[in-house]
C-alpha cells in the first residue's frame, strides 16, 4: 500500500502536514477513507514500536486489562503505558467510544504524554494520529456532556495542538 492509494481531494495537505509535523488530528465525514489512511500509515511503519487502536475497542480492552491483573495478581505494562511509549500511535474514531470517567483518565494520559513529547526538543519524532468524525468543536460538545466542558476544552485544545484537518472526498461506502 502506497500515500498513492488513498484518494482526498486535499491529500497533499495531509501527507504534507504528517511528513512535517508527525502528529495530526484527522476528521472527516463517515467513508472518506480516514481509517485506511491509518492503515497504511500503520503498515508503513510496521518495523517501528506502532500501536492502532480504534476508541470502540480502548474501554473493552482496559477493562480487560484490570481483570486480568486482579485474577493473575501479575504487573505487567499497561495498554496505555505502551500508548504513551510506542513511536507510532494510531487513534481510529474518536468521539465514538464509551466516554466514562475511567476512559477519560486513560485518553488523558495518552494525549498530555504525546502532546507534551511532541512540544518538546525530541529526536525521537513520537507519529501521533487521531482520527474522528468529528471537527473539534463538534468533539468538544460531545464531550462536555460525558465529562465536563473543563475536561472536555483540555483535551481537545491538546488535540488541536497536533494539527486539524478535515479530510475532504467522496465516500467510499456509499
Amino acid at each position: 500500500m502506497k500515500y498513492d492509494d488513498f484518494e482526498a481531494t486535499n491529500k497533499q495537505q495531509i501527507k504534507d502536514h504528517i511528513n512535517k509535523n508527525h502528529t495530526l488530528y484527522l476528521w472527516g465525514n463517515y467513508g472518506c477513507g480516514k481509517t485506511h489512511l491509518l492503515k497504511f500509515i500503520q503498515s508503513r511503519f510496521s518495523s517501528k514500536n506502532t500501536i492502532y487502536r480504534m476508541t470502540s475497542e480502548l474501554h473493552r480492552e482496559l477493562i480487560s486489562e484490570i481483570q486480568f491483573n486482579k485474577s493473575t495478581g501479575t504487573q505487567c505494562q499497561s495498554i496505555v503505558s505502551k500508548m504513551c511509549d510506542c513511536d507510532v500511535l494510531l487513534i481510529d474514531d474518536i468521539g465514538n467510544e464509551h466516554m466514562s470517567e475511567f476512559v477519560h483518565e486513560a485518553l488523558s494520559v495518552v494525549i498530555n504524554t504525546r502532546y507534551f513529547e511532541h512540544n518538546k526538543d525530541n529526536p525521537r519524532p513520537m507519529r501521533t494520529i487521531f482520527t474522528s468524525n468529528y471537527n473539534p468543536r463538534e468533539l468538544h460538545n460531545l464531550w462536555s456532556e460525558k465529562i465536563g466542558k473543563g475536561k472536555s476544552l483540555q483535551l481537545v485544545s491538546r488535540l488541536k495542538s497536533f494539527g486539524v484537518i478535515e479530510m475532504k472526498g467522496k465516500n467510499w461506502r456509499a
